[in-house]
């Protein structure tokens, strides 16, 4: 059942009757399975932007893999059978020199993609929790979309708990540049 939007509730506040607006003003609706129900275990099903910038973050000055952006989710957020699509343009220099950008999920590379002689670069990925909060799959890490050679992306990472995203860019010259010139995060939660 679809709860009733209620913006005259403080966050964290406790329900009666089933219904709860999880982040004050945003009009989002609530799933609910029974009454006098706490804030978590309500379930908001509304896909929503989790993070997103378009404001340029370079990394240059050595070879090391640097992380450009950090987005959590928070714990719970996913559910059993949510989604998070990650999609992130890179800016870099061009030249015979590989610059590498990454996506990753809980820390495991969830997308990768190396360029040489290349100016701009724009990953995406998209991981399911596959019935269980502890549980994900994507496509493989070389591939957006279409046949890849590489088997898909695991992990048991569990989203029960804060799950971080970070994307970064590693250069195999110190002394070129590879940037994050923007990103969103959307979160398809889903009991």
């Amino acid at each position: 059942m679809i709860g009733r939007l209620d913006t005259d509730r403080a966050p964290g506040a406790a329900v009666s009757g089933g219904f709860y607006n999880f982040t004050g003003g945003t009009q989002r609706a609530a799933v609910y399975v029974a009454d006098s129900l706490t804030p978590w275990q309500a379930f908001d099903t509304t896909p929503y932007a989790l993070g997103q910038s378009a404001v340029a973050v370079p990394h240059t000055g050595d070879t090391a893999e640097a992380i450009l952006a950090t987005i959590t989710i928070p714990g719970g957020a996913m559910g059993a059978n949510g989604s998070v699509e990650i999609e992130a343009l890179f800016s870099m220099t061009s030249s015979a020199n590989s610059k590498t950008a990454r996506i990753r999920f809980d820390a495991a590379t969830a997308r990768t993609q190396s360029v040489t002689a290349s100016s701009s670069l724009k990953l995406r990925a998209l991981i399911h929790n596959r019935n269980s909060a502890a549980s994900q799959v994507g496509m493989s890490s070389g591939a957006d979309y279409g046949a890849a050679s590489g088997a898909a992306f695991t992990r048991t990472a569990n989203s029960a708990n804060p799950v971080d995203i970070t994307l970064t860019g590693q250069l195999a010259t110190a002394g070129e540049t590879i940037s994050l010139e923007s990103y969103i995060v959307k979160l398809y939660p889903k009991a």
